[in-house]
């Protein structure tokens, strides 16, 4: 063939058998912790199949679907970028119902021109026909309007620990706010 990486990403984007859901999970950080909680929460009543490990690339996403049996109610799957043009061939070989944006921050800049460029980028995973929820957190207003703008027509749940009025859910504690940050920018 004469693109190896196209060839992989279309034949995983077919599961024979395969009933189930597919939560899709992006941001610049904490796709693999919060992928890993949402196993735990899951696996006494669904049998889940996730991305091994933190396999979220172009290679690792397909490679992550093959772990996707008949049997498999509910498959959680990672998929990060590191430039222009990257997330539409992630997201036509993931066809998630489900899309959980965690955060944007300056990891992996280096593709892009912009955060807003960056975020635009993230929010085309949640333009697949095949998506009816979005999971959102306002606290990144470039992140939020991107999201915004590429969800439209679907369901939006948004949260905030940082007191955004709009937001559906207010995630408050005050250990939290104790945490003292690494030194990237955050929001």
């Amino acid at each position: 063939v004469d693109d190896p990486v196209a060839a992989l990403q279309k034949i995983a984007s077919h599961h024979p058998g395969f009933h189930g859901r597919i939560l899709a999970i992006t941001g610049s950080r904490g796709k693999t912790t919060l992928k890993e909680w949402l196993v735990q929460l899951m696996e006494q009543s669904e049998e889940v199949a996730r991305s091994p490990r933190s396999f979220n690339s172009r290679i690792g996403v397909p490679l992550s679907l093959w772990e996707i049996e008949p049997s498999t109610t509910l498959a959680i799957i990672e998929a990060g970028i590191s430039a222009r043009g990257e997330m539409t061939p992630l997201r036509d070989c993931i066809s998630p119902d489900v899309v959980v944006f965690t955060n944007l921050c300056d990891d992996h800049d280096e593709g892009f021109g912009s955060m807003q460029e960056k975020a635009a980028e993230k929010a085309v995973l949640a333009t697949s026909q095949s998506v009816r929820d979005v999971v959102l957190c306002l606290d990144n207003s470039i992140l939020a309007e991107a999201v915004r703008k590429a969800s439209t027509g679907k369901k939006l749940t948004t949260w905030t620990t940082k007191g955004v009025p709009e937001a559906d859910i207010m995630i408050s504690c005050p250990a939290y706010r104790n945490i003292p940050s690494r030194g990237k920018a955050t929001g």
